[in-house]
């Protein structure tokens, strides 16, 4: 139920904001009076990540201290990547780049237009995108309007070997943005609802594990019922 809330919030919020009466026509349809569309490239530096070691696999770059996040780090994480499959080591640095904690991370190849948020320094190949807010925008609700635009961004992929996006389609994506104030509520409201989703998942697992348990107590005959 609580998923079901968030999902008609993110439709609500993202689109009409926050108790407005009066609306405009735009391009990207009809938003608030005080909103404006910009491109994403105006409100955020939008970079691929780097790894030009060849052969790819090769051991002698990998093994150290440096984080390096793969796409599947991004879809198994609920939002917030707090873990890592892979590591770089000095030699791999060198050929890559370490980007700062709370870079927005997308993917760009095979799932597209998945998003997370990174938790700590680290370095990613160019299957993913490093997406940092500036002045202009609030970083959390950049971070929440990324999440809903994965059919929008799978729609515009490119069809090779594996579908991808490039950077010419990413950066000059229109963007209904609100004040920045108004983006801060937004994303102040999407935070608590993730919070409150977190906690009630967290019960759900524990009584998952309680039913798991009583029932193999139950069904073996460890624990008797009179």
């Amino acid at each position: 139920q609580t998923k079901k809330v968030k999902q008609g919030l993110l439709q609500t919020l993202l689109t009409k904001g926050i108790g407005h009466t009066k609306f405009k026509a735009s391009p990207l349809g009809k938003i608030p009076a005080s909103w404006e569309v910009v491109k994403l490239e105006d409100v955020a530096n939008v970079e691929r990540g780097k790894f030009t070691a060849r052969p790819r696999n090769d051991p002698k770059y990998f093994g150290g201290q440096y984080p390096f996040i793969q796409t599947g780090d991004i879809t198994r994480s609920d939002g917030k990547v707090r873990s890592y499959s892979q590591t770089l080591n000095e030699k791999g640095l060198a050929v890559s780049r370490l980007f700062p904690k709370g870079t927005i991370l997308l993917t760009i190849a095979a799932n597209i237009g998945d998003v997370a948020i990174m938790g700590f320094d680290a370095a990613f190949p160019d299957s993913l995108v490093g997406i940092t807010s500036n002045n202009r925008s609030n970083s959390l609700w950049l971070f929440y309007f990324l999440g809903v635009q994965k059919d929008y961004l799978e729609s515009k992929a490119t069809q090779n070997a594996q579908k991808n996006i490039n950077l010419q389609i990413l950066r000059p994506m229109q963007i209904a943005l609100p004040p920045l104030p108004e983006q801060k509520a937004i994303a102040n409201i999407f935070e608590g609802v993730d919070n409150q989703l977190a906690a009630e998942t967290a019960k759900l697992a524990s009584l998952q594990k309680l039913k798991k348990g009583l029932m193999h107590d139950l069904l073996t005959g460890k624990v008797r019922v009179v």
